[in-house]
């Protein structure tokens, strides 16, 4: 549990939870994210957090999935996070609570994890688009972002091992 609660540590110490702009959602890579840190205007969202939580985590070999929930009312998917499989069992690390634990989950009308791909597009109505077209591109694209941060972490690590 060690590694996964200090990534979540880092990503909640280091990036101040602020809304995307009404009524534009925004993705970032984790890339962007760290370019954020480096230029000293860190920042994201619930799916920002995510994207890079389940990235950075995915490098060193943890299992994650995606939960969305219904945080504001019944029916309107409204929150997601990433659940790090650690020690045999699913915790959340969710990045927007910048004091909360591995394995603390925001009080919910309802929740739904991993679903396929007609089940995404239902559960994100509302929170990633209007359209179940944009939905799926968008989900699309933010694990698109993950595996590929996954893919330059393991790159970066293994160029390191090497001496290179």
């Amino acid at each position: 549990m060690g590694e996964a609660a200090a990534i979540l540590r880092w990503v909640q110490s280091n990036f101040p939870y602020r809304e995307d702009i009404a009524g534009v959602e925004t993705l970032y890579s984790p890339r962007t994210m760290l370019r954020h840190l480096e230029a000293g205007i860190p920042h994201g969202d619930c799916d920002d957090f995510t994207i890079l939580v389940s990235a950075l985590a995915g490098s060193i070999g943890f299992e994650y999935r995606l939960a969305t929930t219904q945080t504001r009312e019944p029916g309107a998917w409204s929150h997601v996070y990433p659940e790090l499989l650690v020690a045999g069992r699913w915790m959340a690390a969710d990045g927007t609570n910048a004091s909360a634990p591995l394995g603390w989950e925001a009080p919910s009308f309802g929740k739904a994890v991993d679903m396929d791909s007609e089940g995404k597009r239902e559960a994100l109505r509302g929170f990633l688009g209007d359209t179940p077209d944009a939905q799926e591109l968008r989900v699309t694209a933010a694990k698109a972002a993950v595996d590929e941060a996954i893919r330059a972490t393991r790159a970066v690590l293994e160029r390191a091992r090497a001496g290179e």
